[in-house]
């Protein structure tokens, strides 16, 4: 009777210890697994990061290209106004001059006819 309890008692410590070390090693197991995927995830997630930072600095110097952009029409618009008022400022002095170089020509006429 005490041999077939201790046997008994050694078949229940077996299927214990038998448990107890599936147990263990799922839980390597899931650990692994849990590292793994951890590190994908790490690894995705640092890809995503450099990819927005990329795309952050296009878009910087894109706004920087469109400033500059603009800065450029801006000069040419004020280059333009600039030559255009010059234009208009030598037509003015010729006219002024055509028109005095018509008065001294309707003088000189005026004068020969007096004379």
């Amino acid at each position: 009777l005490a041999l077939k309890s201790a046997s008994q008692v050694e078949e229940t410590l077996r299927v214990k210890a038998a448990q107890y070390t599936g147990k263990a090693k799922l839980d390597l197991l899931q650990s692994k697994l849990l590292k793994k995927a951890a590190k994908s995830h790490h690894s995705k997630a640092e890809d995503l990061r450099k990819e927005a930072e990329s795309k952050r600095g296009s878009i910087e110097r894109l706004k920087h290209l469109q400033q500059h952009a603009r800065n450029q029409r801006h000069e040419a618009r004020v280059d333009v106004q600039r030559l255009e008022d010059r234009l208009d400022l030598e037509k003015r002095r010729e006219d002024r001059r055509l028109k005095r170089a018509q008065e001294a020509e309707e003088r000189a006429e005026k004068k020969y006819q007096e004379a």
